[in-house]
């Protein structure tokens, strides 16, 4: 599968990379500057024109999508699951609150970052830690974290 997107659904919509499910939106996020297209649930889309998409939430990435598969910029959403997509987050380490001295904001001086980048201070003494990979890559099914008030990382 590689770098390749799919949308799947018809609102909320669950966004997969690379054939794992990383967020649900209600509406897709393209970016204002181009017309938007209509997302087609049985295609798969690539990630292109750039090889580094902006990791942060409103960051920039590119697919090719639409009439002649040109690339269109997409602006990265947050992570989201709710009740009925939950299960396709798997797995889900239980994390500490932000600011509870586990968890802490790091890099909130750089521009890109805007405070969407954490460190965990402590180790975590969880059953689900032992199964996850030493070294994780780009295609590896992510690993999601949710603190105590719900926000998912």
């Amino acid at each position: 599968e590689g770098r390749t997107i799919r949308v799947i659904g018809d609102g909320p919509y669950v966004i997969t990379f690379a054939g794992h499910a990383r967020t649900t939106v209600e509406t897709f996020p393209w970016k204002n500057e181009f017309p938007k297209i209509t997302i087609d649930p049985s295609t798969e889309y690539s990630i292109a024109c750039w090889d580094f998409p902006e990791e942060w939430i409103g960051g920039t990435w590119y697919m090719r999508a639409g009439p002649g598969m040109y690339c269109r910029p997409v602006l990265n959403p947050p992570i989201y699951f709710d009740t009925n997509t939950t299960q396709l987050a798997n797995p889900v380490v239980p994390l500490p609150a932000v600011g509870s001295g586990g968890l802490e904001v790091i890099d909130q001086q750089k521009n890109e970052s805007s405070g969407q980048e954490f460190i965990l201070l402590n180790g975590l003494d969880h059953d689900i830690c032992t199964q996850l990979p030493d070294i994780m890559y780009e295609e590896d099914p992510p690993v999601f974290g949710q603190t105590p008030d719900g926000m998912w990382l």
